[in-house]
């Protein structure tokens, strides 16, 4: 029994390795509970996930992939077989700057080139921090203030708050005049929508929070397909 077991347990890691191919080699999974039981049933009780990256590849984008950093996963639920269906899904992890640029000049292409910093790190979803947004063109420096949250559709959107150009100091004035910075560098309207179309279906954003490393995410989701990540 006890050799059944640790069998059976090899047989779960991989096949959770098999469902999600984004997850870093170094991943921890870890169980409760007696599998044999559970895995004659076709399904496992619940499921925890501790990785230093994870890759999620969405196939509605292309293929475009997104990394996520300092993951932790917690399902319920888990079938053993494909799609890999999970009754609830609970995970989160951190976005890098770059990452976060990248994604936004997917949907505004003038902000290619903008370098993304943390200016102040959030401590919640209600103090989710601030964000420092730097762009140098022309000769022309300029920088802003940007404070990001989630949209009701699950998009992120990052807000400019305060802008500063060429060491003029514009305080919270972000009109999109002429001589604006957001016009400076082709913007209509101080908010930047993310789409959340890069997730998978089932998905949803709960939370965003400013760290050192990057945007910290927490997602939420029911009925999610594994295999689709």
């Amino acid at each position: 029994a006890v050799g059944a077991e640790y069998l059976v347990r090899g047989q779960v890691d991989a096949a959770v390795r098999s469902a999600l191919p984004g997850l870093n080699p170094d991943a921890r999974i870890a169980t409760k509970g007696i599998l044999l039981r559970q895995v004659i049933g076709g399904s496992l009780d619940s499921l925890s996930v501790d990785s230093s990256s994870l890759t999620i590849t969405s196939k509605s984008q292309g293929n475009a992939s997104v990394t996520l950093s300092d993951v932790d996963v917690d399902l319920s639920h888990i079938s053993l077989h494909k799609p890999y269906q999970t009754d609830t899904v609970a995970a989160s992890g951190t976005i890098s700057w770059q990452q976060v640029g990248e994604l936004a000049a997917v949907s505004h292409p003038k902000l290619k080139g903008v370098t993304l910093q943390a200016k102040r790190t959030g401590t919640s979803a209600q103090d989710p921090g601030s964000i420092q947004a730097s762009v140098s063109l022309l000769g022309l420096s300029g920088e802003a203030e940007i404070t990001p949250s989630l949209g009701s559709d699950g998009s992120l959107i990052l807000t400019i708050t305060s802008t500063r150009m060429g060491g003029n100091d514009l305080g919270v004035d972000v009109a999109t005049g002429q001589d604006s910075m957001l016009s400076y560098i082709g913007l209509d309207s101080p908010q930047i929508t993310v789409p959340a179309k890069s997730l998978p279906p089932g998905l949803r954003p709960t939370s965003v929070i400013v760290t050192s490393d990057g945007l910290r995410l927490s997602l939420a989701g029911s009925r999610v397909n594994l295999g689709q990540l």
